[in-house]
Formats: structure tokens, sequence, C-alpha cells
């Protein structure tokens, strides 16, 4: 069952890979032919500076998936939502730091474009791509409770023992 998942997870990542490609192959089209070729360096420059202030990520993301490893393997739900809420707490950080750094780099955008004289709103463009890096970061999620990863049934049974409301 194991290799089936594996296997099932290449192909999807892999499909993943090829897709994208494919799309950014079409975007930078589209930014040719419709947009000048000031705009898709613009587009190729802020992305790789902001690839640079997600490195600020500096593998959590690894960590988090390690250290939930045994928690999940001994179904210790308590431990669990820990953990979620601290890499919570430190992807707010992460991107609190993303947003202040590349807010900061505004002023001295300047001195990465040569001529940005070609290209009107650079400010503007920028911020964009600062928003979308920060809202790539910022977790969605609910903080979990020690409960929340509990089936409905074992939820029922323990309020219906107690005299509380759940």
């Amino acid at each position: 069952m194991r290799t089936r998942y594996t296997l099932i997870n290449m192909v999807v990542n892999v499909g993943g890979q090829l897709m994208n490609q494919v799309l950014l192959f079409i975007s930078r089209m589209v930014f040719i032919h419709y947009l000048s070729a000031a705009y898709l360096g613009v587009n190729g420059l802020f992305t790789d500076v902001l690839g640079i202030l997600n490195l600020a990520e500096l593998g959590v993301g690894t960590a988090m998936i390690y250290s939930l490893y045994e928690p999940a393997a001994k179904n210790d739900e308590h431990r669990l939502a820990q953990l979620m809420n601290l890499y919570r707490l430190l992807y707010r950080i992460v991107a609190v730091v993303v947003l202040l750094v590349g807010l900061a780099l505004m002023p001295f955008l300047g001195f990465f474009i040569k001529d940005s004289s070609g290209i009107e709103h650079l400010r503007l463009i920028y911020l964009m791509y600062v928003a979308n890096s920060v809202c790539s970061i910022w977790p969605t999620r609910k903080p979990m409770s020690a409960t929340s990863g509990r089936s409905s049934a074992t939820r029922s049974r323990r309020c219906s023992k107690s005299s509380s409301s759940c």
C-alpha cells in the first residue's frame, strides 16, 4: 500500500512540475506579447528578490514535518496541537519579517533597475509581489485545540459524559 501511495505522490509531483513549467512558459509569452520585455525583466527581478526573502523560512516546513511524525504515530493529539500552533506562530513571524524587509527594500528599487522610466507603477507592482509573497507564507488555519483532531463520535461521547456544553 505504501508503494502505491509513493507512486501516486511521485506522479502528482511530476505532473505538478510539468504544469508549472508550461504555465511559466505561457506567462512569459503573454508578458512579451502584450507587455514589453522590460516588464518581463521586472518580473524576473522581483521574483528573485522575493525568493531570497522567502529563504527566511529556513526549513521550518521540513522541521515541522519531521517533528510531527512521532506525535502522529503515537496519536498524541495534544502534542500535535501544540506543534501546529507553534508552527503557525513561526510562519507568522517569518511573514512579518518578509513584509518588513520587502518594504525596507522599496526605496532602493532604483539601484536594482538601471532604467525604470519605461515602467509605470513600479512601486505598486513591487508591493503586489511583496503582498503575494507574504500571503503565501501567512498561515490561514485556525489554532488547533487538543480535541480538534478527534472524531465527532469521540467528542459526542465526551460531551454526553460531562455536564458542560461542548
